[in-house]
C-alpha cells in the first residue's frame, strides 16, 4: 500500500462488495493506493494476483498514452 499516494480506493472497489457489512466498511476506509491485489472467484479454483510496479504519479505523458482515434464512452454501472 502506497500511503503517500491518494487513491479513490472506495470508488475503485465500490463494485467489489461483500455480504459482510464490516468488510465493506473496512474497504471504504483504506487510505492510499493499493499496489497489490488479488481476485479469487466464489468457487476458489482460480486466483489472479496483480502487482502495480513502476508507478509514476502525476500527469499522463501524451507520447506514451493517447486516446487519439478512440471514442471514450461512459458505461453505466461501472
Amino acid at each position: 500500500m502506497a500511503l503517500d499516494l491518494k487513491g479513490p480506493y472506495a470508488d475503485m472497489a465500490k463494485h467489489v462488495r461483500s455480504a459482510d457489512a464490516t468488510l465493506n466498511k473496512q474497504m471504504s476506509a483504506v487510505p492510499g493506493f493499493a499496489l497489490e491485489f488479488e481476485w479469487v472467484p466464489a468457487g476458489g479454483k482460480d486466483r489472479i494476483v496483480c502487482y502495480i510496479k513502476d508507478l509514476l504519479p502525476g500527469g499522463v505523458d501524451a507520447d506514451v498514452f493517447s486516446l487519439d482515434g478512440y471514442e471514450v464512452i461512459a458505461i453505466p454501472g461501472m
